[in-house]
């Protein structure tokens, strides 16, 4: 037998049972976790909506906050109306869903009035709500945000969450709301809209004769009318804003939806001028109660 080879042999066995070191012996460092972002969605902050990307879900906080990774997109919905998926980002509005800046682009207008719509207390100036009754009664609901029939479409939704709106708000008070909030130059509501009368930039502070009625009024130009820090209780069937000239509002026109049904907290409602009118045919406004031709507070337009 070769001793040399039999000398040799228990060398390689200690070498081989950790004589020496290597490669694999070197500490595996782990794999580092990806940055979770917190973003927000802003019509007012908008709490109640539920968002998904591939790694998060979850519902909007009171914040309107939701998580998310870099580089992903987010998917909002109310049950099954489902909003176009969008880059995700530290602040995103309707304008950002649709990709657009155009804060008259139907789509934009179609889903800041529904948002604002379902708000739990009716006032999107505190924050905007969409509460798990409305969530869960849109569940079989899909809407075509390009359609210029919004409220055909969601119209029972309001109605079934039995929310403070009924019905939707107009498109000019969601724009306003949306133009407000984002620190947007407010809204010039008729594209055809001038000027030129004497009256643009009257303005008048309602005197309260019942219901706390309560505010001003400024005339934007010759098509809108802004009041602002308007208070009502909500008291009265078939209240509305009325146009009236020298006081006479039983003989007036009506300048918004119904009032009644909710109160009202220093908000801002933004009028229109109903076609066929225009400023020469008002003097005043009032909150007026149609039924029993009551006038709960009023104000006349002075320079």
């Amino acid at each position: 037998m070769n001793m040399k080879l039999l000398f040799l042999f228990p060398l390689f066995t200690i070498s081989a049972c950790g004589g020496g070191s290597s490669s694999s012996d070197q500490p595996i460092a782990s794999p580092t976790s990806p940055e979770i972002f917190t973003g927000q969605f802003v019509d007012s902050a908008v709490q109640g909506l539920t968002y998904s990307t591939n790694s998060q879900s979850g519902i909007t906080n009171e914040n309107g906050e939701f998580k998310y990774q870099s580089g992903e997109a987010v998917t909002f919905s109310i049950g099954g109306i489902v909003f176009p998926e969008v880059p995700s980002a530290s602040l995103l509005t309707p304008l950002d869903v649709f990709n657009t800046d155009d804060v008259d682009d139907q789509r934009v207008s179609n889903l800041a009035r529904l948002l604002q719509s379902l708000d739990v207390d009716g006032n999107a100036d505190n924050g905007i709500e969409i509460s798990e009754q409305s969530r869960n009664l849109a569940s079989a609901i899909s809407i075509d945000f390009s359609s210029n029939d919004l409220s055909t479409q969601v119209g029972q939704l309001l109605v079934n969450s039995a929310g403070v709106h009924q019905s939707l708000i107009s498109a000019e008070q969601a724009k306003y709301h949306l133009q407000t909030t984002l620190g947007i130059d407010l809204p010039v509501m008729n594209d055809d809209c001038t000027s030129v009368n004497a009256k643009v930039g009257y303005s008048g502070n309602f005197q309260t004769l019942a219901h706390n009625v309560s505010g001003s009024a400024l005339i934007n130009d010759d098509c809108t009318i802004t009041i602002s820090n308007f208070d009502y209780d909500g008291g009265g069937p078939d209240v509305f804003v009325y146009a009236g000239v020298n006081g006479n509002f039983a003989e007036g026109f009506k300048l918004s939806d119904k009032l009644n049904g909710r109160s009202y907290n220093s908000e801002t409602l933004v009028l229109t001028l109903p076609e066929g009118y225009g400023l020469d045919d008002l003097t005043g406004l009032s909150i007026w109660c149609v039924d029993f031709n009551a006038n709960f507070g009023d104000l006349e337009f002075t320079p």
